[in-house]
């Protein structure tokens, strides 16, 4: 996850099988899934920002945000994603540490 300095959420990429049991039967694999389509669902009905999102192929989520006019609000909603990601992935991080990986990054 890519966030910006302020913590901002920006844009996400996942992709893999978690590897917690086989295709369709992966719990893990199911929950991050949650997580991450909950998030792209909250920022399709976000005015005032650009969504690029790549869900094209089974396994690979993919997506990004272009601010297009700058508000308080807009920016309180990008920074409550990344929270709601991070703090989603975090814990099946800690629950299935062989399982789930989140890397992040800060731009400016």
């Amino acid at each position: 996850m890519v966030c910006d300095d302020r913590g901002s959420f920006r844009s996400l990429e996942a992709s893999g099988h978690a590897g917690f049991a086989g295709r369709g039967h992966d719990i893990v694999c199911a929950a991050e899934t949650c997580i991450l389509r909950t998030a792209l669902q909250v920022l399709e009905q976000t005015e005032g920002i650009l969504l690029n999102k790549n869900d094209a192929s089974r396994g690979t989520l993919a997506f990004s945000v272009e601010v297009k006019s700058s508000s308080q609000l807009l920016e309180e909603r990008l920074k409550c994603t990344a929270d709601f990601i991070r703090a989603g992935i975090k814990g099946l991080a800690e629950e299935y540490p062989e399982h789930v990986l989140l890397r992040e990054k800060k731009e400016n």
